[in-house]
């Protein structure tokens, strides 16, 4: 079982692994509560959200490719399955120009509140869909 905190609002989720792929579930805190948070990591922000189902909108696990993108200063980047455009953020703001490709109108709409989370202009930056 994993548990996700969120300090700010003194929330606790819950969710076991499984095949079901089962959203997190409240196991502490106001159930009422917005369930939407923001994650800061090494200086970049990105929304989080506990409802959105069994991804909230952050794979942890690909933290340090995150940062090897910024570390490598592309000029572009080619984002496929870029579901919430983290390698994305983390590649505008060293500067480069970017493409984010998923099927999901709703990844990519997240994508682009991640951009502004992190005040960076579209301008450079394209999200393509269905």
């Amino acid at each position: 079982m994993s548990i996700f905190n969120s300090v700010a609002s003194s929330r606790a989720f819950s969710r076991k692994k499984n095949a079901e792929r089962e959203k997190p579930r409240l196991a502490l805190g106001d159930p009422d509560a917005n369930l939407k948070s923001t994650a800061l990591e090494r200086t970049l922000r990105y929304g989080i959200d506990f409802a959105g189902g069994y991804s909230v909108g952050l794979f942890i696990d690909q933290r340090e490719n995150r940062r090897f993108v910024r570390h490598i200063s592309p000029r572009s980047l080619l984002n496929c399955f870029a579901y919430t455009c983290s390698f994305s953020v983390a590649a505008a703001t060293v500067g480069a120009k970017t493409v984010s490709v998923d099927l999901s109108k709703r990844s990519l709409d997240r994508g682009r509140e991640n951009f502004a989370l992190n005040s960076l202009s579209n301008e450079r930056s394209s999200f393509s869909g269905r």
